[in-house]
């Protein structure tokens, strides 16, 4: 979209200012070189720019486009249990023997309460509150509960007590399972003791919450309870992020304000993403640029889904949503010199 929309710009002789353009195809896996590349404030004074705009994010629904302004952070750690040198027969060892599974599963279900709250201590200290009024907006959005369940097929949804589910999935903080193996799981009966499990976690945050400081606190929750002879390797992934807020104030959120209602016929929703980009917050430590996020993908694309998709009409009305954006930034900056 924002090729094609350069272009179009370039081809009829209506580019209003210089642009940058920034690619790297590591999103999924932390932004690890990208973000090393910011570290030298050389490449920062190669980006300089007046802002930034990426198109990662999502509309609330086609009929209600929308900006974000908010992602979560991201924590990921695996960890290993390893008792044994080598599977052993639960027969002759079975009641005398750790099982790594019994033991992953005993760590396992201690990170979260009946009430699905997360049970690491001072995991909830620094988060920031948000305001009785922007709850009010949360909670007032037009959310489509029964189009949401049907969407991924479950027939109840679940989670912190107290808060509904918009705000689960945006303004408060989540730990999930994201893969469990151990032993044996193929057909039929194969009756061991396995000599090692794992589980891979990942654990979402929201602002005032360091990624840095939650890593040392979960690692002390992951290694508090001691079984003899077991080894715990706990493995965490460099590429965190934390949370961001951004400003919806600036010039260049304007200019977005205006282009959605140029090209959609109506003003933007300002939304709070649950996912994350760690390269966001970078920009914000490194450059000191708050991001103008306009995304325009859809909750029906299945993103992370063997049939993740994008609608064509997104494509084209993204084209002339950044093309506006770019026509009313600079008019704007030009409105704020004088």
């Amino acid at each position: 979209m924002h090729i094609k929309s350069f272009e179009v710009m370039l081809n009829n002789n209506c580019l209003p200012c210089n642009i940058k353009f920034l690619i790297e195809g590591e999103e999924e896996i932390g932004s690890e070189s990208i973000i090393n590349f910011l570290e030298n404030s050389d490449n920062t004074n190669i980006l300089k720019s007046d802002s930034v705009i990426v198109s990662d994010t999502s509309l609330f629904s086609l009929n209600s486009p929308s900006i974000s302004v908010s992602l979560r952070g991201i924590l990921s750690i695996e960890l290993d249990i390893i008792n044994s040198d080598m599977d052993l027969h639960s027969g002759v060892y079975g009641g005398c023997v750790d099982n790594p599974i019994d033991v992953l599963c005993r760590i396992v279900s201690s990170l979260k309460s009946k009430i699905n709250s997360i049970n690491i201590p001072g995991f909830y200290d620094n988060i920031l509150n948000i305001s009785n009024i922007d709850k009010y907006y949360i909670n007032n959005l037009k959310f489509d509960l029964v189009s949401y369940k049907k969407l991924i097929g479950v027939s109840k949804l679940n989670g912190e007590f107290g808060y509904s589910n918009i705000e689960r999935s945006s303004i408060r903080p989540s730990l999930d399972i994201n893969g469990i193996w151990g032993g044996y799981s193929g057909e039929g009966v194969k009756t061991i003791l396995p000599s090692k499990a794992s589980v891979k976690i990942s654990i979402r945050t929201v602002p005032n919450q360091n990624v840095k400081e939650l890593k040392n606190l979960i690692i002390k929750h992951l290694s508090k309870e001691k079984f003899e002879g077991i080894k715990l390797n706990i493995k965490v992934c460099k590429s965190g992020s934390n949370a961001v807020l951004i400003n919806n104030k600036s010039v260049a959120h304007i200019a977005a304000i205006n282009s959605f209602k140029d090209v959609w016929g109506k003003y933007p929703l300002f939304i709070k993403e649950g996912g994350s980009i760690p390269i966001i917050s970078k920009f914000n430590e490194k450059m000191n640029i708050s991001p103008v996020m306009i995304g325009f993908g859809l909750s029906t694309d299945l993103i992370h889904s063997p049939n993740e998709n994008f609608k064509l009409y997104n494509f084209f009305k993204g084209i002339d949503t950044i093309i506006n954006f770019y026509k009313h930034f600079s008019e704007l900056k030009k409105i704020e010199g004088n």
